[in-house]
């Protein structure tokens, strides 16, 4: 499974029995995501973890794959993720490089994506409803 910086930053953030810790020993961390979440924490003021906490996920089984082995890849990752990149800003979403990049190695490799968002939920943004607010109305009583 490719993971992204987001889901990572979401695993940090959960504790213990987070859904990511089962797959931990089958995922990937293309660079893009290595140098988002480097960022991430760095603009946390936590970059004297960075170097522990990618040393954590290899221990724990995460694949970090560098791009100067698989230039060709990256290319074609590129290519798809700026097309990804384009398509998402024409339907008023605003996809990161990093993600559309984990996305498109995810679909060249023909693995799952674990992706996460971590904004906080906002007042204009509607929640899921819940099975109640789904159900079919049955007739409207007679008065």
């Amino acid at each position: 499974m490719v993971v992204t910086a987001r889901a990572v930053l979401a695993w940090l953030g959960s504790g213990p029995g987070s859904p990511l810790d089962s797959w931990l020993d089958h995922a990937v961390l293309p660079e893009p995501a290595v140098t988002e979440l480097v960022t991430a924490l760095a603009r946390a003021g936590a970059h004297d973890r960075a170097d522990a906490l990618l040393a954590e996920l290899a221990v724990l089984g995460v694949r970090q794959p560098g791009p100067a082995k698989h230039r060709a890849t990256l290319a074609a990752d590129t290519a798809a993720a700026l097309e990804l990149t384009a398509r998402a800003a024409s339907a008023g979403v605003d996809l990161t490089m990093p993600d559309a990049l984990c996305t498109a190695a995810a679909h060249r490799l023909g693995i799952p994506l674990l992706a996460a968002d971590l904004l906080p939920a906002q007042g204009d943004v509607a929640e899921v409803p819940d099975e109640q607010d789904l159900r079919v109305p049955g007739p409207a009583p007679e008065p």
